[in-house]
């Protein structure tokens, strides 16, 4: 049996919309399936395909089918892949086929128009003419729904003012089968990364994501301003935000690396000493007037709880569907520094309480988190009446 998955991505990317898509298709290839994916592809030729999988996420691409959709335009690229996803379906048989759409107007044409079971996964409402194709495809008993959050399927009643009956709740996750570094690896790693001046901390907060309004960053500018014996390592952000944030939150035990591959970031959040999730009530995922705090499920939150680090997070309602408080984090109102910096000492100085959410948190990963485990829920609803 396949897996066709069709979604609204642009492959290479930094967009979390892109790790999601790729993570979750080699979790169904861990379970021995292959995978037909509908995406846009900037690529060259095989070759270039083949390094960027195996650079940037640690898998080769020899169980995966790129349905690739090369196109220059700049909108409308999610509507040219859901075409080429159809004129698939009729030249092919379904039978013997898992589809699934993160891609709006392909779960449309194929789940209403031409009547096909399939598995849409949403991570948002959709606004103006997509709003009435969403409340079609959520409402549909052929067309099986999946959100990332109770949060969000809540919000989805609401702004469609109906009760759905087939939204299932299927958290984000991290990569399958993460190890917890040992000490002596830790300290390797962190050494090669730093300048020799930064070999005097011994004590490294770690913070990876976009840098875009609402992550909290100015969070992590406080820390460092009352902890000068601690180092602050900021991974993530586009150039232009990295310039700004560096003239805004400029101190000497802040760091801003950038960019980083998603395999070799995965690497790095395991060798420090804390994992800082400060997200405000307000999340912009980039996009002007974009707010996901209420039902979000960051990629980021899953990740860290894989790396056998302790972690502290703001205290928002979402979030705790996964975290519990002195369970598997520390969790803090976002914009209480005092209550930050309290939290960051209790995690330097207790060592019997850090290394027992870090444990618990790294559990549920292994048990719950993985998107290997996440393909095995997709595969269960595929079968379900």
């Amino acid at each position: 049996m396949r897996i066709v998955y069709v979604s609204a991505s642009t492959i290479p990317s930094r967009q979390a919309n892109t790790v999601h898509v790729l993570n979750q298709i080699y979790g169904f290839i861990e379970l021995g399936y292959k995978v037909d994916l509908f995406a846009k592809l900037n690529f060259k030729n095989e070759a270039d395909i083949e390094n960027y999988l195996k650079n940037s996420f640690g898998f080769d691409n020899k169980n995966i089918s790129f349905k690739d959709f090369n196109i220059n335009y700049k909108f409308g690229i999610e509507f040219f892949i859901a075409l080429r996803f159809v004129f698939f379906l009729l030249k092919k048989s379904n039978n013997k086929k898992i589809i699934i759409c993160r891609n709006l107007y392909a779960a449309y044409l194929a789940g209403i128009i031409l009547r096909i079971n399939l598995i849409y996964e949403t991570h948002t409402p959709e606004q103006g003419i997509r709003k009435n194709i969403q409340f079609l495809l959520l409402k549909s008993k052929r067309i099986k729904s999946i959100v990332i959050s109770k949060k969000l399927r809540e919000k989805l009643n609401q702004y469609h003012n109906f009760n759905f009956k087939n939204i299932e709740i299927f958290p984000d996750a991290a990569k399958s089968g993460l190890e917890i570094f040992s000490e002596q690896k830790k300290k390797q790693i962190i050494g090669e990364l730093l300048e020799k001046k930064y070999f005097k901390f011994n004590f490294f907060c770690g913070y990876f994501g976009h840098l875009y309004p609402g992550r909290g960053i100015e969070v992590i500018y406080e820390l460092s301003k009352r902890n000068r014996n601690f180092l602050f390592l900021v991974f993530g952000g586009t150039d232009e935000d990295i310039i700004i944030s560096k003239k805004l939150y400029e101190s000497s035990n802040l760091i801003f690396f950038g960019y980083l591959d998603h395999i070799d970031s995965l690497k790095i959040l395991r060798c420090v000493d804390v994992l800082l999730m400060p997200y405000q009530r307000n999340v912009s995922i980039g996009i002007k007037g974009s707010n996901t705090a209420d039902w979000m499920s960051p990629l980021k939150l899953f990740e860290y709880m894989s790396s056998g680090v302790p972690i502290i997070s703001s205290d928002l309602p979402v979030l705790r569907e996964i975290l519990e408080d002195r369970r598997n984090a520390l969790l803090v109102p976002p914009k209480n520094f005092d209550s930050w910096d309290k939290a960051l000492k209790i995690i330097k100085d207790n060592r019997k309480l850090s290394t027992y959410i870090s444990k618990n948190a790294f559990n549920e990963y292994m048990q719950y988190f993985n998107w290997k485990k996440r393909a095995e829920n997709f595969i269960y609803l595929s079968k379900k009446n």
